[in-house]
């Protein structure tokens, strides 16, 4: 054994094992993908990020703490602060200051309120961004560790940024790890999002392989033995590399392993054995780290012990009263445990450990006595500190006292829900209920839990806690308690079209005795809006007129009522009824200072110029609504307003109009809303279909039903497959058809048919030619054409036919084809089967062609759905002997089909298809 201080083990081993993780991550760096490492704690993660990241340049690195997901933006305020902190030189513009003051409010004088809406919470991750920009400029990169730490919240806005920068083009890169199955459920969707999307690579890390172990030994020790001795240590530590570095410090330290005066390594036991077998390597590496604490004394394993249960980010105060050491005591074991480099002293003040393993080893190891006395010592130090909400009721339910709990987690759920951050309210207020909260309190967090799984389009789960909230309201015996749970019932069965349910939830709460004539014009209002959504007109103006009686005194509710009541006209075909109703609710919504209601006055009026068929009206009313809901920054209503202009401008031909107030609206779109996403996906696809660009147009299709799908909401699924198969059919590939058909068939009713399902398999029937079976679905499809929706109407006109041609009786066909619909999309297929009839039958075709001339010029000829009417007009100049009109208009199909069939070359197998479908002879 070397006398005297042995030769310094290497703390910071050379990197090996990582070849291949390290190529991975420079193809993802060159493709400007954030990198996301994970693997079990130990593996390296960190150790790789930064290495990986030093070697490109300078970065700016932040990492999440086991407190900060109690506590909304808790990792990022602390970024945030820091860096402000570092650069004193920092100007944010006053507008970026003053939104950050919310979260590090020593940024600004005067911080501004907290978050009351989600345009706010937009701008403060826009101010985020702009600062991040400002303070990293001269990084190459931004790495973020331990994520499965990371709030929720602080998670979304630093995506956002990242986004943010890939969109400007920005240099910087972001990479970031974290552990292996220790995300939360809302972390973890974020992450799988950014992966999905193709904007991240996930990077696995596992331990060492025993041959990369001994490599580890050897350039380590200067050696080139200790194969038996890396075998060995592998055995013991599995090759995690931190459970291998805390092992041989542990040996290093109490003296079984030294270095010799060449460098290499030496054991007491080399003389005697050739495997080392008697070398005493512990049997798991908590004993190794607790053997290392216990070296350093009593004081600093007391210290430590609490520090365990504390989290990282503890201050010295916080662990007074809970290790029964004096002030100095204390200061002294801090000290020693910092020089021992297991605990090290943040740049923000407070300490903690220097690999969460150490507080693992340290919590596991408590009894259980100790551990809820410690617990119990904290959380009275935080709430003498006035720490997080959420710590302090952690700290309580880990003393076994639940119910000294509550009023903690309710604390922290009000202010999680204040910044729009919903997952940590959910998760605070299930956690006061569990411990115990009942009565009117009880009734009062379900329904807030229930307002943001609703927000948040959690629907089943909404129910749920809205049926648990009744129960326990009935329970209590108190009327308005049981109308007010009756009333977000009644909302959400209307909202989730479920009408005769709402209705049903609606006459319970009026039976209620002694209700206030607040709640009772809610329940009339929600049993009329119900009543109208489900065809019952008279009932629905019946409810609506009777809560205005008793809204006398609440503007708002009134103007709610008249824009139902509005509603109710416009079914009726009053126009001038409606037109009254609706300047009410605009006079109403003024009175009651409510923009949101104001601007849905003016899409109502919208709708109003649409019935008058005054299209450039509803064009001005919408785009006053879009410059309204800008002016006074509502995100929800501008998101609105812009789609349903989207449709104004679709109806009048301007598809670029319509393409540029889709893809502006869809980037103000919540991405966690994912129905309303879904939804400009869905009119996006749309658009970029009849722009001729399919593409780009399946693309939108099938990322609207990627979202769909994961909400579970049957209404889109249903509408977004449907609206995918018909255009499969329009490709000429009724076979990728068929299956989201079947797909629908199998889950729907026998006793209520779906009209337009049947109508589009009646149609996919057709084009794979199964004429029997086309002709099973006659009568449902007779029954389609008194369907209330228009389009749907002109689908089974259409099938039906196409079904009479085939069948050999064009007079039926001629008659299903001109009868006077709506067309839409099916206009130009309608008139191209009228004309193909009327030749059959030999009747003069002129007026048909010269009808179809006109819309083929128009600018609601689409030219995926116009090549149909153009061949068939084609023939049928051919057989009027216009030989230069048929020629001229087979050229133009040939071109369209051409341009229409490269715009699939990002999918062959359609390309094929719709070139198969559109190139014979005759076509």
């Amino acid at each position: 054994m070397l006398h005297g201080p042995p030769p310094a083990l290497p703390l910071r081993p050379p990197l090996v094992g990582r070849e291949a993780a390290w190529e991975r991550m420079e193809a993802a760096w060159d493709a400007g993908q954030i990198v996301l490492l994970t693997g079990e704690p130990g593996v390296g993660k960190t150790r790789l990020m930064r290495e990986f990241t030093a070697a490109k340049g300078a970065f700016e690195a932040n990492e999440g703490r086991p407190t900060d997901p109690g506590v909304p933006f808790a990792t990022l305020s602390r970024s945030v602060r820091e860096l402000s902190r570092r650069d004193p030189s920092l100007r944010p513009q006053p507008w970026v200051r003053r939104e950050l003051a919310r979260l590090v409010p020593e940024l600004d004088d005067e911080p501004p309120p907290p978050l009351r809406s989600p345009e706010e919470r937009l701008r403060l991750y826009d101010a985020f961004a702009e600062f991040m920009d400002q303070a990293t400029r001269d990084r190459v990169a931004l790495l973020s560790d331990d994520l499965q730490f990371f709030d929720a919240a602080s998670l979304e806005m630093g995506l956002y940024a990242a986004q943010r920068f890939r969109e400007r083009g920005d240099g910087r890169r972001v990479l970031a790890a974290f552990r292996r199955g220790e995300l939360r459920p809302e972390v973890r969707a974020l992450v799988e999002q950014t992966v999905g999307q193709g904007q991240g690579v996930l990077i696995e890390l596992e331990p060492l392989a025993e041959p990369q172990l001994l490599e580890l030994v050897r350039r380590m020790s200067g050696s080139g033995e200790g194969r038996l001795f890396s075998r060995r240590l592998y055995k013991a530590t599995a090759g995690n590399p931190f459970f291998v570095l805390e092992t041989l410090k542990t040996l290093f330290e109490s003296g079984l392993l030294s270095v010799n005066a060449q460098g290499g390594w030496e054991t007491p036991y080399d003389e005697e054995t050739t495997d080392y077998r008697e070398l005493p390597i512990p049997a798991s590496v908590r004993e190794a780290v607790l053997r290392r604490v216990d070296n350093l004394g009593g004081a600093v394993r007391r210290l430590l012990e609490a520090a365990s249960l504390a989290g990282d980010g503890f201050r010295p105060e916080t662990l007074q009263g809970a290790t029964a050491l004096t002030e100095w005591e204390g200061l002294e074991a801090l000290e020693r445990a910092a020089e021992a480099r297991i605990l090290e002293a943040m740049p923000t003040g407070g300490y903690r450990f220097t690999h969460d393993l150490f507080a693992q080893s340290l919590a596991d190891a408590l009894s259980p006595e100790r551990r809820r006395l410690l617990h119990l010592k904290l959380a009275a130090s935080l709430e003498r500190l006035a720490g997080p909400p959420a710590r302090v009721a952690e700290h309580l339910e880990q003393a076994g006292k639940p119910a000294e709990a509550v009023r903690w987690r309710l604390e922290a759920a009000r202010a999680a829900e204040a910044v729009y951050a919903y997952p940590e309210a959910l998760g605070h207020y299930e956690k006061a209920l569990a411990n115990g909260l009942s009565g009117r309190e009880a009734v009062e967090v379900r329904l807030r839990r229930a307002y943001i799984l609703a927000n948040t389009h959690q629907y089943e789960q909404h129910q749920r806690e809205l049926e648990a909230a009744a129960a326990t309201a009935a329970l209590l015996g108190d009327p308005e308690l049981e109308a007010q749970v009756l009333i977000r019932q009644g909302s959400a069965l209307h909202n989730t079209g479920q009408f005769h349910a709402a209705i049903e939830v609606v006459g319970r709460g009026l039976g209620l005795p002694a209700i206030s004539g607040t709640a009772r014009a809610r329940l009339l209002g929600i049993g009329g809006a119900a009543h109208l959504f489900a065809g019952e007109l008279e009932l629905a103006e019946q409810r609506l007129s009777e809560g205005l009686e008793y809204a006398r005194d609440d503007p708002l509710a009134r103007s709610s009522l008249h824009s139902n009541l509005c509603r109710v006209a416009m079914q009726r075909g009053d126009l001038d009824a409606a037109e009254h109703h609706n300047r009410q609710t605009v006079r109403l919504a003024a009175e009651a200072g409510h923009e949101g209601m104001q601007i849905t006055a003016l899409t109502t009026a919208a709708h109003l110029a649409v019935a008058r068929g005054d299209t450039g009206r509803a064009v001005e009313q919408l785009e006053r609504a879009v410059a309204t809901a800008r002016r006074v920054n509502h995100t929800h209503m501008l998101v609105y307003s812009l789609h349903e202009l989207a449709k104004r401008y679709v109806e009048q031909g301007e598809l670029e109009a319509a393409r540029a107030a889709l893809e502006e609206g869809q980037a103000l779109t919540d991405p966690t809303a994912a129905v309303f996403v879904a939804e400009y996906h869905d009119a996006l696809g749309n658009v970029h279909r009849w722009q001729g660009r399919l593409g780009a147009a399946l693309e939108h299709y099938r990322r609207a039903l990627e979202l769909v799908e994961g909400v579970g909401e049957w209404p889109n699924r249903r509408r977004i497959r449907l609206q995918i198969a018909q255009f499969y059919v329009w490709l000429g590939a009724p076979a990728q058809a068929r299956g989201l058909l079947e797909w629908l068939e199998q889950r729907s009713s026998p006793a209520e048919p779906d009209a337009e399902l049947e109508a589009t398999l009646a149609w996919c029937d057709l084009a794979e030619g199964r004429l029997e079976a086309a002709q099973r679905r006659r009568a449902r499809l007779e029954a389609a054409l008194e369907h209330p929706e228009a389009f749907v109407q002109a689908l089974a006109s259409y099938a039906l036919a196409r079904l009479e041609l085939a069948c050999g009786a064009p007079a039926a066909a001629l008659a299903r084809a001109a009868a006077p619909r709506e067309g839409g999309v099916w206009a130009a297929g309608l008139q191209a089967l009228a004309l193909r009839a009327a030749q059959a039958l030999g009747q003069p075709v002129e007026p048909l062609a010269a009808a179809a001339e006109g819309f083929l010029a128009s600018k609601k000829a689409y030219p995926l759905e116009s090549l149909e009417l153009r061949r068939a007009l084609a023939d049928a100049y051919a057989a009027l002997r216009q030989a230069e009109k048929a020629r001229s208009l087979r050229q133009e199909a040939a071109a369209t089909v051409g341009g229409l069939a490269g715009s699939l070359s990002a999918y062959p197998e359609l390309e094929g298809a719709f070139l198969a479908h559109n190139g014979g002879p005759g076509r």
